[in-house]
């Protein structure tokens, strides 16, 4: 009897483990334009991405320093960073057509538990 408890924990020890590693950090702040940016990243490190409403991105890093992915829109690339030292996001918009790059927006991240105000 007690190999059968032991086995049965070790599998539900086993299935807790093989959950994923979901980190939901909150980001805010303003555009270069002045428009209100609010955003949940939910990042899952043991895949090397993260998911923004729905839209999944490959991180091209994930390391004691930032984390760091790249995505496209109408034929702009943004590449994306988050500080994991500061918790500042800063989001670079470059338009390859004509060598363009310049800030988009600044935000501010907290893991969603660490928020200040619950």
């Amino acid at each position: 009897m007690k190999k059968i408890i032991l086995c049965h924990l070790f599998i539900f020890s086993l299935s807790i483990s093989a959950q994923e590693d979901i980190q939901e950090i909150l980001c805010s702040g303003t555009s270069n334009d002045g428009a209100l940016v609010e955003l949940q990243v939910d990042l899952y490190s043991d895949q090397s991405r993260i998911v923004i409403e729905d839209q999944a991105y490959n991180l091209s890093s994930n390391n004691d320093f930032t984390i760091a992915w790249s995505n496209n829109v109408e034929g702009i690339r943004y590449e994306n960073f988050i500080s994991k030292i500061n918790g500042n996001m800063l989001v670079i918009a470059v338009n390859e057509e004509n060598s363009e790059s310049g800030i988009r927006a600044n935000l501010n991240c907290v893991k969603k538990d660490n928020r200040v105000i619950k």
